[in-house]
């Protein structure tokens, strides 16, 4: 539970501080883009969350090859990212769908962007510490 509430810090603090919750997003950020789960050539998911404007930096120049996209002023801060979503996202999900789930973790793990696997149910039935328990 701690964990779970942990990451309902944002949405709990707005509507416990007089301001109505987020709209729920699905595996999106309410104030952080991109923040999402894209699909990868070999159709792996991997989940990307870009922190800040030297994150995404990165990301547009090492992972998806496109340094344009660091100075376009619809993708430069995040609030344009998160303004501009749609774009944001279509933006990463063509890039990433031209790597293997291998290759975009190792591109995004080496340009310092908080990545993973998005495990399906038989990888998480077949992991090893829940076989340990």
């Amino acid at each position: 539970l701690d964990a779970l509430a942990e990451w309902m810090g944002h949405p709990l603090h707005q509507g416990t501080h007089g301001s109505a919750p987020p709209a729920r997003t699905g595996l999106a950020h309410s104030v952080i883009a991109p923040y999402d789960a894209y699909a990868t050539a070999d159709g792996e998911q991997v989940l990307l969350s870009v922190q800040n404007d030297r994150e995404w930096r990165r990301l547009a120049e090492q992972v998806l090859g496109r340094p344009e996209l660091a100075e376009d002023p619809d993708f430069a801060t995040n609030a344009a990212r998160t303004a501009n979503r749609e774009r944001t996202d279509e933006a990463v999900g063509r890039g990433l769908a031209g790597l293997t789930g291998r290759e975009a973790l190792a591109a995004l793990e080496a340009a310092g962007i908080a990545c993973a696997r998005l495990n399906t149910v038989a990888d998480v039935a077949a992991h090893p510490q829940l076989a340990a328990r």
